[in-house]
């Protein structure tokens, strides 16, 4: 859980940047494009169901 939160806050960041740096941007649209980014992924946790990379060629 720990990588998670790691890189829940680096997205975070990153996205804070963006957003302070994009005219318009505003931090309800902000924290709403992180929310739907993260909720996907954390209700396929839940669910037992997290994403594995495909079997190589």
């Amino acid at each position: 859980m720990t990588g998670l939160a790691q890189a829940l806050v680096g997205a975070a960041e990153s996205l804070a940047d963006w957003a302070n740096a994009t005219p318009g941007v505003t931090a309800r649209v902000a924290a709403s494009t992180l929310m739907n980014f993260a909720w996907a992924g954390l209700q396929n946790l839940l669910r037992d169901n997290p994403w594995t990379p495909p079997p190589p060629p």
